[in-house]
């Protein structure tokens, strides 16, 4: 398993290669995140928690959700850890 620091920057590698920081502002990252996990919920909505807890056991089930995370941690120079450790601490 990798650190998120090297998933996160084997992101930034790929973005790059395809010039796709252009498009990738704080909103538009927001927004992809949001839809993103909106997708992942309406897969959720109606389950039982048995149902919901099968499906996200799937390591593919939120992969979109966390790659759009990292991007967005990425690109605005806020991490998620940082601020979460904060939260808790």
């Amino acid at each position: 398993m990798r650190d998120i620091g090297e998933l996160t920057e084997q992101l930034r590698e790929f973005v790059v290669a395809r010039d796709w920081e252009q498009f990738h502002t704080p909103k538009n990252l927001a927004m992809a995140l949001a839809g993103e996990a909106g997708e992942l919920l309406a897969e959720l909505q109606w389950l039982t928690p048995e149902e919901a807890a099968d499906i996200m056991a799937d390591p593919q089930a939120a992969r979109q959700v966390r790659s759009e995370m990292m991007r967005r941690e990425c690109r605005c120079s806020c991490s998620m850890s940082t601020k979460w450790y904060g939260r808790v601490k």
